[in-house]
């Protein structure tokens, strides 16, 4: 259903097991069609055909969702689809959501094949909730629209620094999305390794 106060609750996630997650539409949207959008995408959704073809549209900016649900201490990642096919001039979405950023992305959805609306490293509101608006862009004064929409936890970025401890050493050895750390202690000295991520939280003892 595309009418306000629409909902899809507890929705499974990619191995099919039911989450605390749920969404509601704050706004309705003006229709949903499965045809208007473009087929045989490239992106990192691997969407089916009847998905990228398929989107929620609106005649007026400021169509509204909410996702709750969420872990108020982790970041996530918004990965957003939306197209239009047969389109000859551009036409862009700007998707806002309510974190203390206020952060925003702009799409051109016209014939949008390939093309993904990303917000990164976001954080809930305190009660495990984001509210996302769809706004029009200065070239669109037409329609906003959302086809999907892939929801994952942030990648954590972790920095390693050196320590100082006399004939002892650290390195750090990176192999793909994993990090070796490397011991040389010639005198057998106890000593520990603090791993924070960029924000500066502990992340674990060593």
């Amino acid at each position: 259903s595309f009418a306000s106060n629409a909902a899809l609750n507890n929705m499974s996630d990619t191995g099919g097991n039911a989450t605390n997650i749920s969404l509601v539409l704050n706004t309705g949207f003006y229709g949903i069609t499965g045809t208007s959008g473009m087929g045989s995408t490239t992106t990192s959704l691997s969407m089916p055909d009847e998905v990228s073809k398929s989107n929620m549209y609106k005649n007026a900016s400021g169509g509204a969702f909410s996702i709750t649900g969420l872990d108020a201490g982790k970041k996530y990642k918004f990965s957003i689809f939306a197209s239009r096919a047969g389109l000859t001039e551009p036409r862009s979405v700007i998707y806002v959501i309510n974190d203390e950023n206020g952060s925003s992305v702009e799409l051109d959805v016209a014939n949008n094949d390939k093309n993904l609306a990303i917000l990164d490293q976001v954080s809930p509101n305190a009660d495990g909730s984001l509210t996302f608006t769809l706004n029009f862009a200065s070239n669109n004064t037409a329609y906003s629209y959302i086809s999907a929409m892939m929801i994952d936890t942030a990648s954590v970025s972790t920095g390693v620094s050196s320590i100082g401890l006399e004939k002892t050493a650290i390195s750090a050895v990176r192999s793909g999305n994993s990090v070796r750390l490397i011991w040389n202690n010639s005198e057998n000295q106890k000593a520990f390794v603090r791993i924070y991520n960029l924000d500066g939280k502990l992340i674990k003892n060593i």
